[in-house]
């Protein structure tokens, strides 16, 4: 038996705060589960100022919710945010008062699951990239020296934003060459291939800060990547 079950079976009322910051736990996980789906059913209803033009890759979910304006998005965004910072304060409670680690992955599972299947909120640079990658591949056009514009017949062009039509890329050859194999995927084979990328980014890039943040490496990086999960807004840059 471990020293943390050994103290619980020995003070009462340690029993009863176990109990309730168990109760605790799942009702803040549930409000995270809640608000991410709320955000990603009612941005797959269609174009409003927080979903912009893209292809449909959520029809599926179209008829489930109404149209997600910023006050929905707001009060959902703000309703995940309480209930990640609930976990996050019960988590420095003591080991006692945290999720499991089985409870916390699953959790980071279901968000990740949710984020993954929904429409690209907020920004288009997701479809700058692909229009750099379909610069490249498609058109033997040099990416750093364009701007999509120069595509303008493409059909991610449509997609990109209007203030990018024109800059040519500004990342890095590595993600250049990493972005190449999913033009020739078309548009919305490209989307997915991103935001698989964007899936297998996450701990490559998470874990490593955890480390320099705190000592309790897996623990922070499992908060941080639960946190990061909930914010659906990451699929679109």
């Amino acid at each position: 038996m471990s020293v943390a079950a050994q103290s619980l079976s020995t003070d009462p009322a340690r029993t009863r705060d176990a109990r309730w910051t168990s109760a605790l736990n799942a009702l803040f996980a549930v409000l995270i589960v809640a608000a991410t789906a709320e955000i990603v059913i009612d941005a797959s209803a269609g174009h409003t100022g927080v979903v912009p033009k893209q292809p449909a890759t959520a029809g599926w979910l179209s008829g489930l919710g109404v149209l997600l304006n910023y006050q929905i998005f707001l009060v959902a965004l703000l309703a995940a945010t309480a209930g990640y910072v609930g976990l996050l304060v019960l988590s420095r409670r003591g080991r006692w008062a945290r999720m499991s680690p089985r409870s916390t992955i699953g959790l980071i599972l279901v968000l990740h699951a949710i984020v993954f299947v929904g429409p690209i909120l907020i920004s288009t640079d997701v479809f700058s990239y692909i229009a750099y990658a379909r610069m490249g591949v498609e058109h033997g056009i040099n990416p750093y020296l364009h701007g999509p514009s120069v595509i303008s017949r493409d059909p991610v062009f449509a997609y990109v934003g209007h203030d990018w039509r024109r800059v040519a890329t500004a990342y890095g050859p590595i993600y250049t060459l990493l972005s190449y194999p999913l033009a020739p995927l078309g548009v919305v084979g490209a989307l997915w291939g991103m935001k698989v990328m964007a899936l297998l980014q996450e701990p490559v890039f998470e874990y490593p800060s955890s480390r320099v943040m705190h000592p309790d490496s897996w623990r922070n990086f499992e908060m941080s990547t639960a946190c990061s999960s909930s914010v659906p807004t990451t699929m679109g840059s």
